[in-house]
């Protein structure tokens, strides 16, 4: 068991701190002062795509837009994006060769996120909460981008080191006890009811999503499809209760309420496509 928690802790790090890096990098490149006479729809979903979706990044930031005067619909297709668009998820499909269902994850989760801006775009809401701020470089006063993302990468590596570890000795004990038909049984291909299933546990299970890795790396090497491991991530990173929380703060109970049940149905749907693909 030691030798497996070894081996894809090793592997589990080096995916997180790459992806991490790459994505604070890239967003700190935006300058929401600059764009915010730019920012459509598109922009709004690549920027959301390389944004984790936790509480000082793609939160804070959505305030920020909100702040700087985007337009609700454009805001929310951001936050759609970030939360629809796994930036470690993709690097897992991507690890595991299926290109397909990659090009299928990113251009339905922008489509869906798309479609709730455009859905949102009508409504007049303001943030409820004002205490969370954007700590891209351009709102902190810092001026080197490589700086921001270092430290933002190693401060995340920091905070999420114990849950991944604690994810690892999870998934070495899924490895070593628990029988592969016990998982197939209720996530495998077989069951046509696996994706929602995998959508309603992701809610109720709280843990980092980097922190889940393994175990959603090791319900892979069980012989769940990638569709259903990667849809328990995306609950679990987007609408888990502590998310659903926050958010309620920020948006209000009935936007809050009609976002997560749209994104609960959206993953399900990307689910089932990402399955079919791979």
């Amino acid at each position: 068991m030691t030798e497996f928690i070894i081996e894809e802790g090793i592997e589990a790090f080096l995916l997180i701190y790459v992806i991490l890096f790459v994505a604070s990098f890239i967003r700190a490149c935006f300058d929401i002062h600059k764009i915010k006479d730019r920012l459509g729809y598109g922009l709004a979903v690549v920027i959301g795509s390389v944004t984790p979706f936790c509480f000082c990044a793609a939160i804070p930031l959505f305030v920020a837009f909100i702040d700087a005067g985007i337009p609700l619909g454009v805001a929310m297709t951001f936050l759609a994006a970030s939360s629809l668009i796994n930036e470690t998820a993709m690097g897992l499909i991507l690890v595991n060769k299926a290109w397909a269902a990659a090009a299928i994850y990113f251009v339905f989760g922008g489509l869906f996120a798309i479609i709730l801006g455009r859905l949102c775009a009508g409504l007049k809401i303001k943030p409820c909460a004002q205490e969370h701020i954007c700590d891209c470089p351009h709102c902190t006063g810092s001026k080197s981008k490589l700086r921001y993302a270092f430290d933002y990468t190693h401060k995340t590596i920091r905070s999420i080191g114990p849950f991944v570890l604690m994810g690892l000795i999870f998934a070495a004990l899924m490895h070593e006890f628990v029988p592969q038909e016990f998982f197939t049984k209720y996530l495998g291909g077989q069951n046509p009811f696996s994706v929602g299933i995998a959508a309603t546990a992701g809610i109720f299970i709280y843990a980092d999503h980097d922190g889940i890795l393994p175990v959603v790396r090791e319900l892979i090497d069980k012989g769940i499809p990638l569709g259903t491991a990667i849809v328990m991530m995306m609950s679990i990173k987007a609408i888990s209760l502590p998310k659903i929380i926050v958010i309620g703060k920020i948006l209000g109970a009935k936007l809050t309420t009609a976002l997560v049940l749209y994104l609960f149905l959206t993953f399900i749907v990307i689910g089932y496509l990402l399955n079919a693909a791979a």
